[in-house]
């Protein structure tokens, strides 16, 4: 039983891609046949050739004339956001397992034409609240979770200590005109604009670049929104931030309201070992993203418990993300999926 992971044609490495190279790893180190399939110009494509991976050229995956490299008994991985990709496993009767790492692209990516239960494929989710959505909102067949895994290498604490001047993250990739509003409200509400917030941009970085600039801030803007799981605000976390702002849904698998904030989700997260982890407003709620920003400004200048129980929340929370932790979510789920 071979998986064969399609790796979309995007024109940069996004978080997105890099979890599917994660899961590819995950099945080889599991012993599991694993191909990617992928045009030549892929992001990360050459690097996976560089570490022994076998590839099936997409060209070639869709030419007609030519016999398929597709097996009957392969399993066929795909994102959620690129059905069409599907088409050549349909056509060489492979098993297929729909990735869906944001649950707002589900039915929106689809043809107007096509539905989900018309479909021969199951589905994998990237978080738990993604898998609340396919399973129970879209009544659709779900084999498992399979979360991403931090790099532990690359998001580090930093000594923290108070400070009069707060450095705090974010992306401007991330929703920017609300981010932009957040700033304006909480730095008029610190009452003058005299340096003592210092904004960090994170924004065409490598990964290592990130994880310096993660690791020189004390709070991290989380603006996304929507989201299936919210790596960066995670990433963060791993590097001593405290996160304030919203969650975009999917961020509910790991981020817990700490003392301050007072927003809730419809449904009850899931139980987890850790407790509050940030200051956490509703998607789109600029003011209370700003009132709790400046808590937490306030609460690093302090140095105080509540800063500092946030920081170890957090590092608890990113410990659980490891790579041996996506190892095993990997081999439970292949070890159910008929051969």
């Amino acid at each position: 039983m071979r998986t064969v992971v399609a790796i979309p044609p995007m024109n940069r490495m996004t978080g997105g891609l890099a979890v599917l190279y994660q899961v590819a790893a995950r099945l080889r180190e599991c012993g599991l046949p694993v191909a990617l399939t992928a045009a030549d110009n892929t992001p990360g494509l050459t690097a996976a050739v560089g570490r022994g991976f076998e590839v099936l050229p997409w060209e070639v995956v869709t030419d007609k004339s030519l016999a398929s490299p597709l097996k009957e008994t392969d399993w066929f991985l795909v994102a959620e956001g690129w059905p069409n990709m599907m088409a050549p496993a349909f056509n060489a009767g492979s098993r297929v397992l729909v990735y869906v790492q944001n649950w707002a692209y589900v039915f929106s990516a689809l043809p107007p034409a096509a539905s989900w239960h018309n479909l021969p494929v199951s589905f994998l989710a990237v978080s738990d609240p993604v898998a609340r959505f396919v399973r129970d909102m879209a009544g659709l067949p779900l084999a498992g979770i399979v979360r991403p895994a931090l790099d532990g290498a690359l998001y580090r604490p930093a000594q923290q200590q108070s400070s009069k001047v707060v450095r705090i993250g974010w992306m401007p990739r991330k929703n920017k005109a609300l981010a932009g509003q957040i700033r304006q409200i909480a730095d008029g509400m610190d009452g003058k604009n005299d340096g003592r917030a210092q904004w960090v941009e994170i924004h065409g970085m490598t990964p290592a670049e990130v994880g310096q600039a993660l690791g020189s801030c004390h709070i991290f803007l989380a603006t996304g929104f929507p989201e299936g799981f919210s790596l960066p605000p995670l990433e963060a976390m791993a590097s001593g931030c405290a996160v304030v702002g919203f969650t975009g849904f999917g961020g509910w698998d790991y981020m817990r309201q700490a003392d301050g904030g007072t927003y809730a989700p419809r449904f009850t997260p899931r139980p987890v070992p850790w407790n509050g982890n940030g200051l956490f407003a509703a998607d789109g709620d600029v003011l209370e993203a700003s009132h709790l920003l400046r808590e937490a400004v306030a609460m690093v200048r302090e140095n105080s418990s509540r800063y500092a129980a946030i920081r170890e929340q957090g590092l608890k929370t990113a410990a659980a993300y490891s790579i041996e932790a996506q190892r095993e979510e990997i081999r439970a789920i292949w070890g159910s999926l008929p051969a």
